[in-house]
């Protein structure tokens, strides 16, 4: 099976790649959007928001293994009910909280995984 990561930047550089192994395919992307990008429906973007990975033949989890599981139905149910309380570290995150985590600014606050390897990257 032949999978094909594209990379598109905000200036409109773009490149494609074809891989026969995941491995392959995982350090193109991640070379160019890091281990833990931000994701979208179907694509992923670099934490600066400069570049985009698509991927066709494979899943965004597969070509992100570090990343934060997806919520299960129940947790988003929890959610939802208002049951969790929501990750705090970012602004616009709105997963649940598993953790806590020393803020620069706000000092201890709730947050979850994938937001507090990102603060612990930068």
């Amino acid at each position: 099976m032949e999978i094909v990561v594209t990379y598109i930047s905000v200036d409109r550089v773009t490149k494609r790649r074809k891989f026969k192994t995941l491995a392959g395919a995982q350090a193109f992307a991640q070379r160019w959007v890091g281990e833990t990008p931000e994701l979208g429906s179907n694509y992923a973007v670099s934490f600066d928001g400069v570049g985009t990975i698509y991927v066709y033949g494979a899943t965004l989890a597969d070509l992100f293994p570090k990343l934060e599981r997806w919520p299960t139905n129940d947790e988003i149910e929890a959610r939802l009910r208002g049951d969790t309380q929501p990750c705090q570290a970012f602004a616009l995150c709105d997963r649940p909280a598993t953790t806590t985590m020393q803020h620069p600014i706000l000092g201890a606050v709730p947050a979850c995984e994938r937001c507090k390897a990102k603060l612990e990257n930068l």
